[in-house]
């Protein structure tokens, strides 16, 4: 996927919004080097942004499940340990992609002001949420125009963005970095220690820490008790 930094020039400016509220939304189960990417991405995106005040945030739940047995505390504590994001961007919500948790304190706060609430998500959570509709867009975002977003009285703008591909060794038995290879890769004991170190570097970007480990292995292997 291309850097969003070259989806606009340094001269862009929203003219008619004086807030953009970037919402990355997502399951995170656990967090990965193409969630990574993406969240870098945004950064770099707000601070290309002119003429108005810019907050990013990263909304997921604390719905656990076998499939997804990361608790919203567990979803912090490996984001920070790993990939070095501060806690106070990351908000648990009840339904990711319609983030009220998030959004409503800034409609309060800034309330006197025009605000345009921007929803980006992954490919391949298209379809989770019904409140998308007809509203859900699949962007490049080299076209997008911030002149054109919607405010906050108008609705909001979900954005879909092309799929993060990170290959994995055809050996590992996974084409590519994701949630369920993070999990499969762990419980396999046909894989031994180097392999995994190798994968686990692949899919983090680095080999976490013995805390995030513990936490990773935990969480997984309790799931499948």
């Amino acid at each position: 996927m291309r850097s969003f930094s070259k989806y606009l020039s340094e001269n862009k400016s929203t003219h008619i919004v004086d807030v953009v509220l970037i919402i990355y939304s997502g399951r995170f189960q656990p967090p990965c080097k193409h969630h990574y990417r993406v969240w870098n991405d945004i950064l770099t995106l707000s601070s290309s942004i002119t003429g108005c005040e810019v907050y990013c945030r990263i909304a997921t739940s604390n719905k656990v499940s076998e499939e997804s047995p990361f608790s919203f505390a567990d979803k912090v504590k490996l984001l920070e340990e790993i990939f070095d994001v501060d806690p106070e961007y990351i908000v648990q919500t009840e339904r990711p992609y319609f983030a009220n948790e998030i959004v409503d304190p800034f409609t309060e706060t800034y309330a006197k002001k025009n605000i345009a609430v921007i929803y980006v998500f992954g490919e391949k959570d298209d379809g989770r949420e019904e409140s998308f509709g007809e509203n859900a867009q699949a962007v490049d975002l080299h076209d997008l125009d911030l002149t054109k977003l919607k405010t906050i009285n108008n609705g909001v703008n979900y954005y879909e963005i092309e799929h993060v591909h990170i290959p994995l060794p055809e050996w590992s038995g996974f084409e590519e970095v994701s949630g369920s290879a993070v999990r499969s890769i762990i419980l396999d004991e046909k894989l031994d220690q180097r392999e995994k170190k190798i994968l686990f570097k692949k899919i983090f970007g680095v080999v976490p820490n013995k805390s995030a480990m513990a936490l990773l292995v935990d969480k997984i292997e309790s799931a499948v008790d």
